[in-house]
């Protein structure tokens, strides 16, 4: 089963699914190459003008697979660091795609889940959806850009609230801070996320490259630093026992038991 899948559904819409929903679309190494390689053949395709974000099944994504993180536990510090980088490179190499990403949130995102709908332009969710960047409920550093996109969406006192809490909202709640732009409920997200994308395909698509240009201008920097230190501070978490006790727990489905 392919864990990414590609749909055209014409005049320049497309629509790119995390595609693994036993597991609610958990993100692993295997499932990044394939969404890179997906993102190459967008990138090729000259008559690509909105493209759509989501996930197969009831969530969006429940973030990084278990079984991949708890094997880091057995890495190398080095190793881990540099993994972790080609991991977010592999899937926030949608940002560099020149059109419109818009994220239909159709169930929960959660984690690096969340970070990904968080590197799209435009964010709409399902009422149903919670989001939440939990990482520190692992024993983790933030990762997946999580540092460099949350306070420039929501704002600094916002997002720090989110960060150290690992604060798991309500689609409401995601409006109101502004981390979505519509809590939609269930009957009408089809259709108002499908009106939104047909609006856009109908712009100029010249005049739509240039604004989304403007819009992400300078950020490439910015971000490559926050994905720097988020890699290397979650190498150091993956060799600690404070991660180890985080993932155990999460597993097991019980609270975890941090020691000072």
């Amino acid at each position: 089963m392919a864990l990414v899948t590609l749909e055209d559904f014409g005049g320049g819409i497309w629509r790119l699914s995390l595609n693994d929903p036993d597991s609610r679309n958990a993100m692993s190494v295997e499932m990044g190459k394939e969404f890179r390689k997906a993102v190459e053949t967008l990138s090729s395709n000259s008559s690509l003008r909105v493209l759509e974000l989501r996930g197969s099944g009831t969530a969006f994504s429940a973030g990084g697979h278990l079984d991949m993180l708890l094997a880091k536990t057995k890495l190398s510090h080095e190793e881990n660091r540099k993994q972790m980088l080609e991991f977010y490179d592999d899937f926030l190499s949608i940002v560099q795609l020149p059109v419109p990403l818009i994220a239909s949130i159709n169930g929960h995102a959660v984690g690096a889940g969340l970070c990904l709908a968080m590197a799209c332009d435009v964010r709409i969710a399902n009422e149903r959806a919670k989001l939440g960047v939990n990482f520190v409920k692992l024993g983790l550093h933030p990762g997946m850009g999580a540092t460099h996109f949350l306070p420039r969406i929501v704002g600094r006192a916002a997002a720090a609230e989110l960060l150290f809490a690992g604060r798991i909202v309500t689609a409401g709640e995601a409006a109101a801070l502004g981390l979505v732009s519509r809590a939609l409920p269930e009957a009408e997200f089809e259709a108002e996320t499908t009106a939104l994308i047909t609006d856009i395909a109908a712009a100029g698509p010249q005049s739509i490259r240039e604004l989304k240009q403007s819009l992400s201008h300078g950020d490439a920097e910015a971000l490559r630093e926050a994905l720097e230190r988020e890699a290397e501070c979650q190498a150091l978490d993956y060799a600690g026992a404070e991660f180890l006790e985080g993932i155990t727990a999460a597993r097991e489905k019980r609270a975890p038991t941090f020691k000072v």
